[in-house]
């Protein structure tokens, strides 16, 4: 038996009013910040291509109540500042609004995780 399991980053979402920034910034922190962030995704192809039987497939949504307990705010604002992704403008904009949903009980994200069991 062998089960692998890890975040497909690609299946992230968060409730943040400006679409075009939100998919701009969850989409360099998917390819770019995460090592590997889409390998969720690939696991089915993975072991199928290695003739191991996959027997089950599970995927476990990761919600996150609070902005603070994410990884989308000093570490995605840096790293998206860095690479031109956002300006600081709208990264400001996104950690105020982020922290005020959070402050409000209004904030809310949620990532996969997935696991994959097969044998051989």
């Amino acid at each position: 038996m062998i089960v692998v399991v890890d975040t497909d980053w690609g299946s992230a979402s968060l409730d943040y009013d400006d679409l075009e920034l939100t998919n701009r910034l969850l989409n360099f922190f998917a390819d770019i910040c995460r090592p590997n962030g889409f390998a969720g995704r690939k696991f089915i192809g993975l072991l199928k291509r290695n003739k191991v039987q996959v027997v089950d497939v599970k995927v476990k949504p990761v919600i996150t109540l609070d902005f603070h307990e994410t990884t989308f705010g000093e570490w995605l604002t840096q790293e998206a500042l860095k690479h031109g992704i956002a300006s600081p403008k709208e990264m400001d904009a996104w950690n105020q609004e982020l922290t005020d949903k959070t402050a409000n009980g209004d904030f809310y994200s949620c990532v996969n995780m997935v696991l994959v069991a097969g044998k051989k």
